[in-house]
């Protein structure tokens, strides 16, 4: 979206369809932690606007729905959420 026009743009899509995910924004750089698409997912992709590109990086080894993010000094953090059935209490 750009505020200035008031327009979209279809960009590229995100490589795993999922709902309930993390999206963090870091170095000009967005992520997509996690999620779900019938089952909680540990996938990790990077979107660079600058190329309009996606590539999958290192899985979280929890795989979690509806978690939490955060970036502090340069990493990205993910907390809490669910797996299948369960409130989880931890942090990657």
């Amino acid at each position: 979206y750009d505020p200035a026009t008031n327009a979209w743009t279809a960009r590229a899509a995100m490589p795993t369809a999922r709902a309930d995910l993390v999206l963090l924004a870091h170095n000009g750089r967005l992520y997509a932690i996690g999620g779900n698409n019938g089952a909680p997912l540990g996938v990790v992709e990077e979107y660079n606007p600058a190329t309009n590109t996606w590539r999958t990086l290192s899985a979280m080894p929890t795989p979690r729905i509806a978690a939490r993010g955060a970036v502090v000094n340069g990493k990205l953090y993910v907390i809490g959420g669910y797996n299948a059935s369960t409130a989880l209490g931890t942090v990657e």
